[in-house]
């Protein structure tokens, strides 16, 4: 369903709308810094001044489509630690006031900048097995919360539907994919 740089993908076409959407206010600069901490999106203004930095996180129910028993729910809580991690660092780096984002370039950062981290879960199976589906995106929120996650608006902590039990055909088998998003920051 998903080949392992989803993430990727998604930073760029995040980059090119957010700069289509601004009428070119904002542009993204993807994988960017030198060291730690190293961002998925940088978000600049036209005077070239970070706003923002994301990073993007791929969480998958299985690590492989060919092989159903394969589950990635094992590895919810190291990527949510990884995420966290990265996004304590760029926290730090804020209040720093600069972002090494090459050797030779370095950028001012707001001092009203954010940062937070998008989820992608995505879920599939050969048939519709809602409880199943459920429990995984459920375990998602849950060790989020008990790492300090909340949602970026403040308010609770979800993953909003994108797409649910959409049917496609892979390598001529039949699945139901669902995919959900976060939008979400970490208490420093």
């Amino acid at each position: 369903m998903l080949s392992g740089k989803i993430e990727h993908y998604i930073v760029r076409d995040f980059a090119y709308l957010l700069h289509q959407k601004s009428n070119g206010i904002f542009s993204g600069v993807v994988n960017v810094g030198r060291e730690n901490p190293k961002v998925d999106l940088m978000v600049i203004n036209k005077n070239k001044v970070v706003q923002a930095f994301m990073e993007f996180k791929h969480i998958p129910d299985k690590n492989r489509f060919w092989n159903e028993k394969s589950t990635g729910r094992d590895n919810v809580g190291k990527l949510l630690d990884d995420l966290c991690e990265q996004l304590r660092k760029i926290g730090q780096c804020i209040s720093k006031g600069r972002f090494e984002a090459t050797k030779q370039t370095e950028f001012d950062i707001s001092k009203n900048a954010e940062f937070a981290g998008m989820i992608i879960a995505s879920y599939y199976a050969k048939r519709i097995e809602r409880d199943s589906m459920e429990d995984f995106f459920k375990l998602i929120i849950e060790k989020a919360g008990q790492k300090g996650f909340r949602n970026y608006s403040g308010r609770g902590l979800t993953l909003n539907k994108v797409f649910e039990n959409s049917k496609v055909t892979f390598a001529g088998k039949r699945y139901h994919i669902s995919l959900r998003l976060g939008l979400w920051k970490v208490t420093l």
